[in-house]
């Protein structure tokens, strides 16, 4: 969490967030597998899973789906969009279905603390894939 809000007050210093970005974040550090732990307004998640285990990371995938206004998660390790509990499809209904279906936009790399060419995997819900991304009807 420290390395994180270093990053973000860095980011303000430097003017790489304007004020009203600024204000609109919030770093959050809680057990994501636990109900209301997640903002309900979260837009944009990190998820450093590099070290979790494949049934946490699901599980955490699957509360992330279920956030109203999600729109894109960034993860240093691949998410499992086969998952039935976090896809979403027509009929999908009721208060326990996915408010987005994600589909990976792309793969980059990026600079870490333990590596210059990590990868981090690129997420969004289809609704706000960015073109030329993904497949947007």
């Amino acid at each position: 969490a420290e390395r994180a809000s270093n990053a973000f007050k860095a980011a303000k210093r430097h003017g790489l967030l304007s004020p009203g970005e600024a204000m609109r974040v919030e770093l959050s550090e809680a057990d994501a597998t636990v109900e209301g732990a997640l903002p309900a307004d979260t837009t944009l998640v990190y998820l450093s899973n590099l070290c979790f285990g494949a049934e946490l990371t699901r599980a955490i995938a699957r509360r992330l789906v279920r956030l109203p206004k999600l729109r894109c998660v960034g993860a240093l390790r691949e998410l499992d969009l086969d998952d039935e509990a976090i896809r979403k499809d027509a009929s999908s209904d009721g208060e326990d279905a996915p408010a987005c279906q994600l589909e990976s936009v792309r793969s980059l790399r990026v600079g870490t603390t333990w590596a210059e060419n990590s990868r981090l995997h690129v997420y969004c819900c289809r609704e706000f894939v960015p073109l030329p991304y993904g497949s947007l009807k």
